[in-house]
């Protein structure tokens, strides 16, 4: 299995949607303190080299992985369009040697298949002597160590609603553009009461200045990762991320503190955006679930990410 990094196949990367640009902060070396700092900002900050020590950095190649998790069968992102910029449609489960075949040799499934947000700790633990947690935060506060495994992939305009989160570079190059919180309208959220309620409705694949006018009052950050970078996403800040080629993330989300975002009608459409969707899930979703059996469909609902 060849590890092609496809770049010069790749589409160029977007260098942004927005006129008025300003720079993430760089830094090679930060201490507990000084992270703690940032965090209480409620700044992105980019951590040059941080995990260029990992094992994983030196190793994942798609060989390697495929001969530590290739049989693994996991549930991957299904865009049926090939058109990444819209939300997934439902998942497809196939053996990971499959996924990383089509990887190596690009066809049509590849545009069309991501495997993204699985729980390393739960779903790939022998990739897990590859990375190391960063040490800026409480280890009880963890939620999630997540693998974005892709070509030439896009995640959406998003934000974390209750999470911090940590993107390590581990293969390929990835650009991350970010929005603040307090061009938090700027970016058209779905509304607080819609499952989507975290995503924007710009649809950036086929971005129209005129349809979006608010954007143009925003202000963008746009940072490129090599392998071995990482970025500190605060939360509640809007981002879309590419990877260009052949790309391999772990991204680290922990539970954010109330006092972390200094947006309080963020956090209030947060709490009512996750109580709904929660409620949903504990009693809609049962009553959708035994009317699709009924149907002979399936119940495909996308969570918040």
């Amino acid at each position: 299995m060849s590890d092609a990094t496809g770049f010069d196949a790749s589409p160029p990367l977007p260098s942004g949607f927005a006129p008025s640009k300003a720079r993430v902060p760089e830094t090679s070396a930060i201490n507990r303190a000084a992270f703690d700092r940032i965090v209480m900002a409620n700044e992105p900050v980019a951590l040059k080299g941080y995990v260029a020590d990992w094992p994983a950095v030196g190793r994942w190649s798609l060989d390697y992985l495929d001969e530590r998790i290739g049989r693994v069968e996991l549930p991957l992102e299904h865009y049926p369009s090939g058109n990444r910029y819209k939300l997934w449609q439902g998942r497809r489960t196939m053996p990971l040697s499959q996924y990383l075949a089509s990887l190596a040799e690009p066809n049509e499934d590849s545009g069309k298949l991501y495997l993204a947000e699985v729980d390393v700790r739960e779903e790939l633990q022998a990739l897990l002597p590859d990375i190391r947690q960063p040490a800026l935060f409480d280890a009880d506060r963890l939620l999630q160590v997540a693998i974005f495994l892709g070509r030439d992939t896009v995640t959406s305009a998003h934000y974390h609603p209750e999470e911090q989160a940590i993107l390590c570079q581990v293969t390929g190059r990835k650009r991350v553009v970010l929005y603040s919180p307090s061009d938090f309208d700027r970016l058209y959220p779905h509304p607080w009461y819609s499952p989507r309620f975290n995503w924007s409705r710009i649809d950036f694949g086929a971005f129209e200045e005129r349809t979006w006018k608010e954007l143009r009052g925003a202000t963008e950050y746009v940072f490129d990762l090599e392998a071995g970078d990482a970025l500190f996403i605060p939360i509640h800040w809007w981002h879309l991320a590419f990877g260009q080629g052949l790309s391999t993330s772990i991204t680290y989300f922990w539970r954010a503190a109330g006092e972390e975002s200094a947006v309080d009608a963020v956090w209030a459409r947060t709490l009512a955006g996750r109580g709904i969707h929660r409620l949903a899930t504990r009693v809609g979703l049962p009553l959708l679930k035994a009317w699709t059996r009924l149907n002979g469909s399936e119940a495909r609902r996308p969570p918040p990410r």
